[in-house]
């Protein structure tokens, strides 16, 4: 299929990476001409953008047709074939079929054209971006170009691309920023950024480049929430190998101390990673996490949450609600989370996944100030396995958690929780979510039409009130 003009117009040497093209006109006019041509079997010769062409009285005046000898020959011979189609305007049966012949034949050339430019283009911006990117002092110039290859790689796989990145080396030139310390951190950002696309771009040919690299160690030493965001992104894409990566590296307590950090972006960020990790993340890495302080820290992050948030926490019903509670609380239940993730996780085996469930909930326990805050503790932590009875997929189970806990708030500091029923959830049929809260939490009123009081103790084995 023909590129669209639109795309190959904003490619016209518009970059610090090149010199201005003398004749902007010609390429502009080409691009036009062979984009209509190309889309319309019955070709128009009067259309503006054949016109415009054809009035061109030097075309290879453009300096990406005059160094391309290929391209300047098919732009010579597709202009003499529509000015043999201009003069077969009679009527007769052999002008027509004539003129048909020549109509399928300036499709094919004009599509041939355009694939000819948009591998000039690329070749030109890639020698551009390459160039600019090994200047010592040009980050205004590195910050244009390197938006410009991650939109361009954003596009979708393109064999011509991927082949100029290979041969230019380009992939170790954005390793070597985003590691570079005493580049503009902007720089490194969008250098992050494009390492990313690329692995999404070709999965077979630049994972194994981001595994055998630096690229995980200098997106941790960043530690900004923009670093944080690619580095979540590249362990969902490559899962368990880059989880054991990350841990054979040293990386993993320099994530979880990010937890830590006034800017509550990077702490999200860093709690997105952590989240990922414990889903593909094997039982030792898993383990190696609780023993680094993770639950204490969640725990922490969770309480002053709430304390920041004010007592319990209000749903906008005319929004997506779970995401709208992510979004504005993004430490909400973040202990029962983990949980969730480990539990419906890759990596750990489920003869021992229950141990660690055990566990994490011993440790969030202990690192609770009341016994009001560990009893829902112990409750946020059963809403997490009535989510993973309903929803197979942890990307289901977990919103569905979130809406169950997140109205969960201790008022007292003694056994009794105070619980706004879940939105709809008392109309539920039976076989919804009212079975599974019943069968997992015990007892709990689900006719009360605005709070539950529950009062009880808990059962650390089996995760259960009774």
């Amino acid at each position: 299929m023909a590129s669209s003009p639109t795309y190959l117009k904003r490619l016209l040497f518009r970059s610090l990476t090149m010199e201005d093209d003398p004749n902007p006109k010609t390429l502009d006019s080409l691009v036009s001409a062979m984009h209509h041509l190309s889309t319309n079997v019955i070709i128009d010769i009067d259309s503006p953008s054949v016109k415009s062409f054809l009035d061109l009285e030097h075309h290879n005046s453009s300096p990406l047709i005059a160094a391309d000898p290929v391209l300047s020959n098919l732009v010579a011979h597709i202009r003499s074939l529509i000015e043999t189609l201009k003069g077969l305007q009679d009527y007769s049966f052999g002008s027509f079929v004539r003129r048909w012949l020549l109509n399928f034949e300036i499709v094919a050339v004009a599509g041939e054209i355009l694939g000819n430019v948009k591998e000039s283009l690329d070749r030109e911006m890639m020698e551009g971006v390459v160039s600019v990117l090994r200047e010592a002092e040009n980050d205004e110039g590195k910050m244009r170009v390197l938006g410009w290859f991650y939109k361009r790689v954003c596009k979708g796989f393109d064999m011509g691309l991927q082949d100029l990145v290979l041969k230019l080396r380009v992939f170790e030139l954005l390793e070597s920023v985003v590691c570079d310390g005493g580049c503009v951190l902007g720089v490194r950002e969008k250098a992050a950024m494009a390492i990313a696309a690329l692995a999404g771009f070709n999965k077979d040919v630049f994972v194994g480049l981001v595994l055998m690299g630096h690229t995980v160690k200098g997106l941790v030493s960043m530690g900004t929430s923009c670093s944080l965001r690619v580095l979540a992104s590249l362990i969902r894409l490559i899962r368990g190998h880059l989880v054991d990566e990350i841990d054979l590296s040293g990386d993993m307590p320099k994530i979880i101390g990010y937890l830590g950090s006034e800017d509550v972006p990077v702490r999200a960020m860093a709690l997105d990673c952590l989240l990922e990790m414990g889903f593909f993340g094997r039982r030792e890495t898993v383990e190696m996490m609780i023993k680094c302080g993770l639950i204490e820290k969640l725990v922490y992050l969770q309480r002053q949450d709430t304390c920041e948030k004010g007592e319990g926490l209000e749903v906008n019903e005319d929004v997506d609600e779970e995401e709208d509670v992510l979004e504005d609380h993004p430490f909400v239940g973040c202990v029962a989370r983990f949980a969730l993730q480990v539990e419906m996780g890759e990596g750990v085996e489920r003869d021992e996944k229950s141990r660690i469930k055990t566990e994490i909930l011993r440790r969030a326990r202990e690192a609770s100030v009341s016994e009001a805050e560990a009893a829902t503790m112990g409750y946020l932590l059963a809403c997490a396995r009535a989510a993973t009875l309903e929803s197979p997929r942890v990307e289901h189970a977990i919103p569905d958690m979130v809406s169950l806990c997140s109205t969960s708030t201790p008022r007292d500091e003694n056994f009794t929780l105070y619980c706004l029923d879940p939105p709809g959830l008392s109309s539920a049929p039976i076989s919804g979510y009212q079975h599974l809260l019943q069968e997992v939490l015990l007892p709990l009123d689900l006719d009360a039409s605005h709070e539950t009081y529950i009062t009880g103790s808990f059962d650390l084995n089996n995760m259960r009130f009774f």
